[in-house]
């Protein structure tokens, strides 16, 4: 069992004071406004950190970009690419984190519904003709079928992390755990919290040991 902790904060010495270099954690970009110069010192802190910028809204396409390349030229673990980019710069990042050793998730989120399995299929397909590390899909699971198509997807591919939110994101991530996803994203402190359906590390944990019969 690997868990990934996610992590956000404002300023950036909150941020370095929670970060547990032992532990896988990905750093959301997305809810700060951190410098080109802060982001090589987090990235500098730990060599565990997954880089992730969202679309929030408000940070231009371009600056999201740089930021992901600071981050990768700065000795992040791994880097998550959505596979809805433009062209061009999904395929720098691509390059760049090929460059520096930086491992690959190419992701693609729904968070409206959860297609069927022949439309999830296809994107996994084309994510995949990126050769990542890991192939990341995000769905909206309010179904007993919705869950089915997304959990469906762990019988066709290895390196996935196929996980949900909204009504049945947390049965998903149970599902995931005992079909040893890659790792499962979680939070130590609830305000860590990112999406509806993530399940706290300590039960997370607690759910391991169980499913490992210990």
């Amino acid at each position: 069992m690997k868990l990934c902790l996610v992590i956000y904060e404002k300023k950036l010495d909150a941020l370095l004071r929670n970060i547990d270099p032992h532990s896988l954690t990905e750093v959301r970009l997305d809810f700060s406004n951190f410098t080109d110069d802060e982001i090589g010192i987090i990235f500098r802190h730990s060599k565990n950190l997954i880089a992730t910028f969202r679309d929030n809204n408000r940070t231009p396409f371009e600056q999201r970009i740089q930021s992901l390349k600071v981050a990768i030229e700065n000795g992040a673990a791994y880097v998550d690419i959505d596979i809805d980019s433009p062209k061009e710069s999904f395929e720098q990042l691509l390059e760049l984190a090929k460059k520096h050793n930086c491992k690959t998730i190419v992701s693609h989120h729904n968070y409206s519904e959860t297609p069927d399995i022949k439309e999830l299929t296809k994107t996994c397909r084309q994510i995949q003709s990126y050769t990542p590390d890991i192939i990341k899909i995000i769905t909206k699971t309010d179904s007993i079928s919705d869950l089915k198509n997304l959990m469906a997807l762990y019988a066709f591919y290895d390196e996935i992390i196929a996980l949900g939110t909204g009504r049945l994101g947390g049965l998903s991530r149970v599902i995931a755990l005992a079909y040893d996803a890659p790792f499962i994203f979680t939070f130590s402190k609830s305000k860590y919290k990112v999406v509806n359906g993530q399940i706290s590390q300590k039960v997370l944990e607690k759910l391991g040991r169980i499913l490992k019969g210990v």
